[in-house]
């Protein structure tokens, strides 16, 4: 008799993310770069705007919590085993429901009570007009010089003229003209890096799945499945058979990985059921949703995956691509990689709004998917961070999602670029009450250690995250701009 196993994919991401918007409804900042005073330092930032939404810390998790130590697709799944309680429950058609659940904590709580408005720090910017002065004091000194020596040919007399010519050495003041050369110290700002704005007409190279992230860290089998599982997906199939034992070896995560991987595909549901067929091999079943559209979905449980919804879901897909192309084809395909992602991310803040009624109907919605911020031009953090993702990826910039929390359940990104990886929050640096239409940079290509210190934490994310210690790029250091626009 076929057995059916059903498991649900939910772990701290649907239980996180599903907190991200009543979480960040109560603690995300009000901001007005108008507040900053220039007297703070540097190191105010760790009281920047975006950071009222993160106040405390999540200090509490255990050093067994952190995810430093996973690796590979192998060390992911101990992580799961050990870090997360599994519950099993056998329904009366033979089913079997297997939940994942997180641990839970009480950071909800602690930063609802502590949640305040604080003022902005002071932005840090650069003094313009202190280098370009020293030009200015050498040329009045070679003047004073040049004036001071012709009046020695005054006392002319037979004796002094031999002696003058030993004056010359005086000359050596022309050796100061050589320090107009420090003209040149102004280079901090003058060379900045040649700088890119919007166009029409430009295409580009999509990443193909497997330059992404997360199939870099599973081995030859597993990348089977993956590529098995994304042939099924593009063309909208029930499911995928895996010749092998795929539940016994835990390698019905790689779903999961390729849900995280592809966020393009906003119609999948988090979730996904296993089928065994009696010989060895099992059957992956995929769920679809449509979105917003309540009880248009497919999967066990759920009812069947019709010529309709499919008919649905290629429209709403058709959408998402033109809408996709329309963005990347404003962005100059000859700019580097950081420009793209700079103007990616503008486009997305100056577009976009976070959806304070956004609620979550436990499969999917648009407002946790790429789709949301893309055509919508609403949505919650997963939905800002998918839809950076995806616009990455389709410039060709490696870009991964992180799931955590910063002040509640929160999704923001990782970004490569030159072998290096940093830190994006683009949902931090679209503040409520910011300036409309305006693009922050505060959370834009940080290390890790700077967003662990400003509380975000990932020790409990369900796959691997690189760690980002790339400082070329930070805002400050290529653009040399104000964060704050």
């Amino acid at each position: 008799m076929k057995k059916i196993i059903a498991i649900i994919l939910s772990l701290a991401f649907t239980l996180s993310l599903a907190a991200c918007q009543s979480n960040n409804d109560t603690s995300r900042v009000t901001s007005d770069k108008n507040q900053v005073t220039s007297t703070q330092t540097d190191d105010t930032l760790s009281n920047v705007e975006g950071e009222d939404q993160t106040e405390e810390s999540n200090e509490e998790l255990g050093a067994e919590d952190d995810f430093s130590s996973v690796n590979s697709f192998d060390d992911f799944k101990d992580f799961i085993d050990s870090n997360y309680d599994t519950i099993i429950t056998e329904t009366e058609d033979g089913a079997i429901i297997v939940e994942l659940q997180t641990p839970t904590t009480n950071d909800d709580e602690s930063n609802k009570e502590s949640a305040s408005t604080t003022t902005a720090p002071a932005i840090p910017t650069i003094d313009k007009t202190q280098i370009p002065q020293k030009p200015t004091t050498d040329s009045d000194d070679k003047t004073s010089s040049t004036d001071s020596t012709p009046s020695k040919p005054d006392a002319v007399e037979p004796t002094p003229t031999p002696s003058e010519p030993d004056t010359p050495s005086e000359p050596d003041t022309p050796s100061e003209p050589d320090t107009p050369s420090t003209p040149a110290q102004p280079e901090p700002e003058t060379p900045k890096q040649p700088e890119y704005t919007y166009t029409t007409g430009q295409t580009h190279q999509k990443l193909h799945y497997t330059k992404r992230h997360l199939y870099s860290l599973l081995n030859n089998q597993q990348k089977e499945v993956y590529s098995a599982i994304d042939v099924a997906i593009n063309n909208l199939e029930e499911g995928v058979t895996v010749n092998y034992d795929i539940y016994e070896n835990d390698d019905y995560y790689i779903l999961y990985t390729y849900i995280f991987d592809n966020p393009e595909h906003f119609y999948l549901c988090n979730r996904m059921c296993l089928s065994a067929h009696g010989n060895g091999s099992y059957e992956i079943l995929f769920y679809y949703s449509v979105g917003n559209e309540k009880g248009e979905y497919s999967g066990y449980g759920y009812g069947e995956l019709t010529e309709e919804l499919k008919t649905k879901i290629r429209a709403k897909k058709a959408i998402f691509e033109a809408e996709a192309n329309r963005i990347l084809s404003t962005i100059p395909a000859n700019a580097p990689d950081v420009w793209k992602e700079r103007l990616i991310y503008d486009r997305i803040l100056m577009d976009g709004h976070y959806n304070l009624g956004a609620q979550w109907d436990g499969l999917a919605n648009d407002n946790w998917t790429a789709y949301g911020l893309l055509v919508n031009k609403y949505g919650v953090c997963e939905s800002y961070s998918e839809a950076f993702q995806v616009l990455c990826l389709y410039a060709g910039i490696k870009c991964t999602g992180v799931v955590g929390t910063a002040g509640g359940g929160h999704k923001w990104n990782a970004v490569e670029l030159d072998g290096e990886w940093y830190m994006c929050d683009i949902t931090f640096d679209d503040p409520i009450g910011g300036a409309e239409g305006a693009a922050y940079h505060n959370y834009f290509n940080r290390t890790s250690n700077w967003f662990t210190e400003h509380n975000h934490d990932w020790s409990n994310c369900e796959y691997d995250v690189p760690q980002c210690n790339g400082t070329k790029y930070d805002f400050d250091n290529y653009f040399g701009e104000s964060r704050w626009g």
